[in-house]
């Protein structure tokens, strides 16, 4: 299940469509609130934030459920620098990454890098 969040817009309210949708197992309608959500925060001058980075790791997991590989590792290596960075190396969140990276890898076919 993916996390839930407070939703930036009072009319759509993007991320609990999405995870909503996520739930539901409709992926293509999940990214599609995910995207958006992350648009408003990078309309809003955000796109640097805990907030922005956790809409793009949840976009990177829903890419992954649709097949969308190479989309998803590019997502999850940029989540993990960014936890890396502002979390650290030992913070569960850097370690759950690092777990849905090698997942993103090995539904890549992509093994060696899975490790």
């Amino acid at each position: 299940m993916i996390a839930s969040v407070v939703p930036l817009d009072g009319e759509g309210r993007p991320l609990r469509k999405a995870i909503l949708y996520y739930d539901q197992r409709d992926h293509e309608r999940a990214l599609a609130q995910f995207e958006k959500a992350l648009g408003i925060m990078e309309m809003a001058g955000e796109s640097v934030s805990t907030d922005a980075n956790l809409y793009r790791v949840h976009i990177a997991s829903v890419a992954r459920k649709l097949g969308d590989y190479e989309r998803s590792i590019a997502l999850h290596l940029e989540g993990l620098s960014f936890y890396r960075q502002n979390l650290g190396p030992s913070h569960p969140k850097t370690a759950s990454l690092l777990n849905n990276l090698g997942n993103a890898y090995r539904a890549a076919g992509r093994l060696s890098e899975a490790e």
